[in-house]
């Protein structure tokens, strides 16, 4: 082969390995804004049953379990494969992280237990390096409750105590006042922690396991959040 046509050929593939690139990082650019979008956007009290909560077994939640998959199953695939790692890089980026992979995880792969817990462990991992940073004082309080659930769908008396922490030093004013809206509200899902925090010492570490399938079955909510 002829050097201009090895050189040709080399330039070719250069110019479209870097549009491919380009493509991929503008694809999960835009998948991050629509996760942030499709689970906060909105009032609260509307979210909280449109979204959040939906009632487990109802026409809504196979509504809503198919739209997940339909609008974000690429996404929780490029995800779970590790291929999201530069939303990392920022807190909404790991907020997003978290989302796709704690609660719409739970959408996706309802009732594939082993799918769930992969999808866990890998939000477990960003939940604990956006702590880490300190960036859970940056996040609005809805954004603040979802980051958290990493640990309360994997209970340990110390990633407990970290939820309890985290919701007393970030914007504990705005918590305060989201408990009083009419509708029932969204922190109320981590008023719990104290007492499965409780519960977990009275009963030891070996009843993590236990504790995961009393308070979070696969079925308990549309995104498998804690119930007290």
């Amino acid at each position: 082969m002829a050097p201009n046509i090895v050189v040709t050929c080399a330039a070719a593939l250069a110019v479209a390995v870097t549009a491919a690139g380009v493509h991929r990082s503008r694809r999960q650019r835009r998948w991050l804004s629509e996760v942030l979008c499709f689970w906060f956007d909105g009032d609260p009290d509307d979210l909280y049953e449109a979204r959040w909560f939906v009632p487990a077994g109802t026409a809504a939640q196979a509504a809503l379990d198919d739209e997940v998959r339909a609008r974000f199953g690429a996404a929780l695939v490029t995800a779970m494969g590790g291929g999201l790692g530069a939303w990392r890089r920022t807190p909404h980026g790991c907020v997003a992280l978290i989302v796709l992979l704690d609660q719409m995880g739970r959408h996706a792969h309802r009732e594939q237990r082993d799918l769930i817990d992969a999808a866990d462990h890998r939000a477990l991992e960003v939940c604990n390096e956006l702590l880490s940073r300190g960036w859970d004082r940056e996040l609005s309080v809805a954004q603040l409750v979802f980051a958290l659930m990493p640990l309360r769908h994997q209970p340990t008396v110390a990633r407990l105590e970290d939820v309890m922490c985290a919701l007393r030093h970030s914007r504990p004013h705005s918590v305060a006042r989201l408990a009083f809206r009419p509708a029932p509200p969204l922190v109320s899902r981590l008023q719990g922690t104290r007492q499965q925090a409780a519960h977990l010492r009275r009963r030891g570490e070996p009843a993590v396991a236990a504790l995961r399938s009393a308070y979070s079955p696969p079925n308990a909510s549309p995104a498998g959040g804690w119930r007290p």
